[in-house]
Formats: structure tokens, C-alpha cells, sequence
């Protein structure tokens, strides 16, 4: 409830964060701002008379006019200004937009194998795991190094984002996200070379565990998705641990 809260009351809120987009409210400071990681500049969120103004009357970003209440992941994490003129009474301002169609995760439910590893099917961690939308269970390697999960996703079907939600004990430190037409020509859309982190992991009794990552790029036409892992880790050691391998909660890919 506290982020809903903090995140509402800047103005925005991401009501279903699958889709990578954040639902316009109506904010209640004077002014926010931002320190984002892997940026220049803060995100700087004003909107004068909030608390007495609960309407939108009009929205800009970066000097740019907003006409539908929706903003993207990365319109909001390139950081700048985004500026609020709020009104006290009802605005005609984006009333008439249609919302959003919700993402869908092209990957739930394909076909998926493990390459260069060993699926531990006898552990009761099949590689159908890491894509039937359920992060209770896992996928999770074995043997063989590096380790790699491909998903076929049946027919050529455009690419743009891909969510890696590993095990918080035994994750992928190395990664690269590749795509491929005819599932032997890779070309590479993502990487990654320390993919953990801090959050939750003091729940576990960890200083570094690993975390969920999205990944944008540009969109593209693919029929196969590989997640190529070339190094992991267990968050209780530090390193990898003899007669395990990586585990994945969940693998998936949307079109934007």
C-alpha cells in the first residue's frame, strides 16, 4: 500500500506492470523529484496546486503535450521534466481515450528446452517451468556450462521485451537475450553482466540475491527466444554449487 500511495500521489501508477506502462492520476505534490539510476538527469515532476486541484487539465513531457492518460516505462526512466497543469474543476483533458489492449506474454506455454545442460527433471524443476506463467515453480540446469533456454514461439511474432525472473537462491549473474528467425542465426538484444541485486534479499538472510530484470529493445520479427546464461550464482556462497544450476521463475516476452 505504501508504494501504491507514493507512486499515485506523483501522478502515475503502472496498473498492470507487465504492460511497461503507467496509468495518468491525479498527483498531490507541488513538486517531485527523481535521482534515477543510469541517468543524467533527475525526473523532475511538477504540477502547482495539486492538493486543491485534483483534476488534470493538461500534461507535458520535456515540453512535449500528453493527450492520453498513459505514459511508457521509458518516457518516465530517461528522466526530465514531466509538467502537470491541474484545474479544480472536471477536465475534458484525454476522457475519450480508449485504454490500452493488456500485454500478453508470447512465451507462456510454448515449446522450451534446456541447451548445452541438463533439464533436472528428477528434481521436479522441468524447463516448462520457466514459461507456464506460474513463479512458484522454477526451470531449473544441473550439469553443463554455459546453460541456455530457448522458447520456440511457433511463428515468426514481433519481439520487443523480455522479463528474466530468476530464483532468488541459485540465479544467472551472465546473461545475454538473443532472437532468431530460423533458431541458428542468434542476433543479440540484451545483456547483462551482474544480475544481481539487494531487494527482498534480507528476507532470505542474503546480502545479494537475484533479481527480476526487463529488458526493452527494439521490436523485431523472431520465431525463436534464447536465454543465454554463461555464468550464475548462489546467493548463500557466492559462487556456483556443485549438483545444482541455475533456476528461473520465469521467462517472458512481449511484443513491446
Amino acid at each position: 500500500m505504501s508504494a501504491w500511495y507514493l507512486l499515485s500521489a506523483m501522478g502515475f501508477y503502472p496498473v498492470n506492470p507487465a504492460s511497461g506502462q503507467y496509468a495518468v492520476g491525479s498527483p498531490f505534490f507541488d513538486k517531485v523529484t527523481l535521482d534515477l539510476p543510469g541517468t543524467h538527469r533527475p525526473l523532475v515532476i511538477s504540477s502547482p496546486h495539486a492538493a486543491s486541484r485534483p483534476y488534470v487539465q493538461a500534461l507535458r513531457l520535456n515540453g512535449k503535450n500528453i493527450t492520453k492518460p498513459f505514459l511508457s516505462q521509458a518516457n518516465l526512466t530517461g528522466g526530465g521534466r514531466l509538467d502537470f497543469t491541474m484545474n479544480a474543476a472536471p477536465q475534458a483533458w484525454s476522457a475519450s481515450t480508449t485504454p490500452p489492449p493488456s500485454a500478453s506474454n508470447v512465451a507462456r506455454s510454448k515449446p522450451v528446452d534446456m541447451i548445452n545442460g541438463t533439464p533436472a527433471i528428477d528434481w521436479g524443476k522441468p524447463s516448462e517451468n520457466g514459461v507456464d506463467g506460474d513463479p512458484s515453480t522454477q526451470a531449473q540446469s544441473t550439469s553443463g556450462a554455459p546453460w541456455s533456454l530457448r522458447v520456440d514461439l511457433g511463428t515468426a511474432t514481433t519481439v520487443g521485451r523480455v522479463v528474466v525472473n530468476p530464483d532468488w537462491e541459485n540465479y544467472p549473474v551472465n546473461y545475454a537475450v538473443k532472437v532468431s528467425d530460423d533458431g541458428s542465426t542468434w542476433t543479440t538484444v540484451a545483456t547483462e553482466t551482474a544480475a544481481g541485486g539487494t531487494a527482498t534479499c534480507s528476507a532470505y538472510g542474503v546480502t545479494t540475491c537475484g533479481q527480476l530484470h526487463t529488458y526493452n529493445f527494439t521490436p523485431t520479427k523472431a520465431r525463436y527466444v534464447l536465454l543465454s546464461v554463461d555464468d550464475w550464482a548462489s546467493a548463500k556462497t557466492g559462487a556456483p554449487t556443485s549438483g545444482y544450476g541455475w533456476a528461473l521463475r520465469e521467462f517472458e516476452v512481449y511484443a513491446d
